[in-house]
């Protein structure tokens, strides 16, 4: 119901909202409801992509870094993934509802952070690097001097770089989890020895990689909800036509696209 005071009108009358602007002054605005609201094709279609591939796609990637992440992130980390992830599928979709990906596609997935309020670029100033070789995708942590590259916090001389490969292949709804990498380090050491670990990288699928900082002294770590530098340093897609072969232990993930 909508009174008039004289001045203004104060309430609501049928679909219309009315509120007092100033003395002299009133708004009005349609009032939110399922009857207002029109859905496109469009709006259709990325309501749809959001349910059956964003939503779970998104919560795969946070599941398989929960090791990396261990409830440490920020309060608006879940809505960033998702919206990363929409606004990958959405770019690549195309007229005929076939998302078609390049080896390019996934690059706004690089430096993902989990915790916005420890970034992990200010805590190690040295990223490993990814190469491509035959069948094969590389990461290389090269050599450098621990004191200098890695932001050791106060009371604090061990850190544990923890790596985690991902890949997954959203045409043949398959996922893959490699084994966590540990390279643990102490601020004094001097210089580190170059390491490369190295993982199959079949056609149509792509990788994304993790990494985190646990610090920690005298066996006690200090990372918490405040502080836990982790994050994605790469991600990236092999184009081409996949077999139907199902690589060794790849799990069957339940989402997939139109191929």
């Amino acid at each position: 119901m909508a009174l008039f005071d004289g001045k203004n009108f104060r309430g609501s009358l049928g679909h219309l909202s009315f509120r007092r602007y100033d003395e002299t002054t009133s708004t009005v605005s349609q009032k939110p409801g399922k009857g207002n609201v029109k859905q496109t094709a469009n709006t259709k279609k990325s309501a749809s992509l959001f349910g059956s591939l964003v939503s779970p796609f998104a919560k795969h990637i946070r599941f398989h870094f929960k090791g990396l992440v261990n409830d440490f992130d920020d309060r608006q980390m879940v809505n960033r993934m998702n919206s990363a992830i929409s606004i990958i599928v959405n770019q690549h979709l195309e007229l005929d509802g076939k998302i078609v990906f390049n080896t390019e596609s996934f690059n706004r997935l690089k430096g993902f952070e989990f915790n916005t309020n420890s970034l992990l670029v200010d805590s190690l100033l040295l990223m490993p690097r990814v190469a491509y070789e035959d069948e094969k995708v590389n990461i290389t942590i090269p050599s450098f001097k621990v004191s200098k590259n890695i932001r050791f916090p106060e009371n604090t001389d061990k850190v544990s770089i923890q790596i985690q490969p991902v890949f997954f292949n959203l045409g043949k709804a398959l996922g893959f989890r490699a084994q966590t990498q540990y390279i643990d380090l102490e601020k004094g050491q001097g210089v580190t020895a170059e390491q490369t670990f190295s993982y199959d990288f079949p056609i149509g699928s792509f990788y994304i990689f993790g990494l985190s900082l646990l610090f920690s002294s005298n066996k006690t770590t200090v990372n918490d909800k405040k502080f836990n530098p982790a994050g994605i340093f790469a991600a990236g897609f092999k184009e081409g036509i996949a077999d139907d072969t199902v690589p060794e232990g790849w799990y069957e993930t339940g989402f997939r696209i139109a191929e």
